[in-house]
């Protein structure tokens, strides 16, 4: 049974494709190959920043990347995007996922989330015939995910920083990082206009 200090739970009421007697005959084929995308609803971002930050400290969430920017007009490096870590890398706030890495949720008993609480990466794969082949849905693939978390992109680097650097040993409310006027966080909203 799993522990839920251990994984914070993504926001309920999540909908999907869940056909576990396919799931369990395949073995998690899917969830074998890499980790699904967590979208920024799935974890109530922008509006309740500490639900990411706490995700990602807990070591079992990672921050992946897209190499170049997903917007063919955009300029960044690299299109950042959340998904649960892989198998062996839990702890490390960024890694990427190019294929036979494990989700850590998959137990051999299927994936230890409830279906509600799984990132919309994974709830929305629709299995294919004899549980091969299975497909995301339109709108639920990595690309999607860049897609969704790019307007994102300053404050997921933000994020980084603040965990990477050990910030949270030394104010243990993430609320108090990001709600507070001195945070980056905040400072790069008002410039933007954008109320917290």
């Amino acid at each position: 049974m799993r522990d839920r200090k251990d994984s914070p739970r993504l926001l309920p009421g999540a909908r999907g494709v869940e056909a576990p007697s396919v799931c369990a005959a395949c073995g998690g084929v899917c969830c074998k190959n890499q980790p699904g995308a967590v979208f920024p609803e799935d974890v109530g971002f922008p509006e309740e920043p500490e639900r990411l930050i706490s995700m990602l400290r807990s070591g079992r969430y990672a921050i992946d990347w897209w190499e170049g920017d997903i917007d063919p007009e955009g300029d960044l490096d690299v299109c950042y995007f959340v998904r649960p870590a892989a198998r062996g890398r839990e702890g490390q706030t960024r890694h990427a996922s190019w294929g036979n890495d494990p989700c850590t949720f998959l137990t051999e008993t299927g994936c230890a989330l409830p279906f509600e609480e799984r990132p919309r990466g994974c709830r929305m794969l629709t299995p294919g015939p004899e549980g091969k082949d299975c497909q995301p849905r339109e709108g639920s693939t990595k690309a999607d995910a860049c897609r969704a978390w790019r307007p994102y992109h300053e404050e997921l680097v933000e994020i980084i920083v603040q965990i990477e650097s050990g910030y949270f040993q030394k104010v243990p409310d993430p609320g108090a990082f990001l709600l507070t006027r001195e945070s980056p966080y905040v400072i790069l909203k008002a410039e933007r206009g954008e109320s917290r």
